[in-house]
């Protein structure tokens, strides 16, 4: 569902969604990178967990959490 509504997002289909895909390479970006993998998460908890990460980066960076993705995403 999250990278259905990215790929709206980005061609301006639908307004800016909540959240981001989490993948191999976003959550290596964060400091659960060889903590968790990605196809392996399989509690609501420890996604949240990388959720709420992902979003105190973007804080940090100024960004909303898309926006973030799509740049960190983008820089590999």
């Amino acid at each position: 569902m999250n990278l259905a509504l990215k790929y709206d997002w980005c061609i301006g289909a639908v307004p800016e969604p909540p959240h981001c895909p989490v993948d191999r390479i976003i959550i290596s970006k964060t400091k659960y990178s060889g903590l968790v993998n990605w196809i392996r998460i399989t509690s609501r908890h420890e996604y949240q967990a990388v959720i709420e990460e992902i979003k105190k980066l973007a804080a940090k960076a100024e960004l909303s959490v898309p926006v973030w993705e799509l740049k960190t995403f983008a820089r590999r």
